[in-house]
C-alpha cells in the first residue's frame, strides 16, 4: 500500500509496525498501525500532545526508532526554541528530551543532527530542527 501525504506538511514514516503522520491539520500527529491499513483500515492513534508547546510550531517533523516516537518542534527565530519530545510507547505522555534557546548560538552555527537507527527497518533517521530524511543503511555505517 502506497501512504501520500495530503498535505504539503505531513511527512509519514515507517518503522514495519507503524506509520507516523506529523501534520498540523485537524488530525494533528498521530500513528497508524501498519496491520490496520493492509486490512485497508485506517484508524488514527493520538499522539497525547500534553504540554507539547513552543517554537514556531510545537511540532514540525517525527521519527520512529525501536518502537519509540519523537517529534520535534520548528524553531524559526531566535526567541523560538527548539524542543525535542520523546514517547516511550504510542499511549505514553511525551518527555521533553531537548530544550534548545538557539538564540545563544552563533550566526554560522552548524546545523545539529540526531540520528536514529532502526534495526527493526534497516533504517537510518536523521532528525534536525528543520527537516528529516530517511535512506537506506550503509555498510560504512556502525
Amino acid at each position: 500500500m502506497l501512504i501520500t501525504p495530503v498535505h504539503s506538511h505531513v511527512e509519514p514514516i515507517f518503522d514495519g509496525t507503524h506509520v507516523l503522520v506529523v501534520t498540523r491539520s485537524a488530525t494533528r500527529p498521530h500513528l497508524l498501525k501498519v496491520s490496520d491499513l493492509q486490512a485497508d483500515k485506517r484508524i488514527p492513534i493520538p499522539l497525547d500532545l500534553t504540554d507539547v508547546s513552543g517554537g514556531t510550531f510545537p511540532y514540525n517533523t517525527g521519527a520512529l526508532a525501536n518502537g519509540h516516537i519523537y517529534l520535534a518542534s520548528l524553531s524559526g527565530g531566535k526567541a523560538s526554541p527548539l524542543k525535542i519530545y520523546y514517547w516511550d510507547t504510542p499511549t505514553s505522555k511525551p518527555e521533553v528530551i531537548a530544550n534548545i534557546n538557539i538564540a545563544v548560538f552563533p550566526e554560522q552555527a552548524p546545523v545539529m543532527v540526531i540520528t536514529c537507527r532502526s534495526t527493526s527497518t534497516n533504517t537510518v533517521t536523521d532528525l534536525s530542527s528543520s527537516e528529516i530524511t530517511s535512506q537506506q543503511k550503509s555498510s560504512d555505517l556502525p
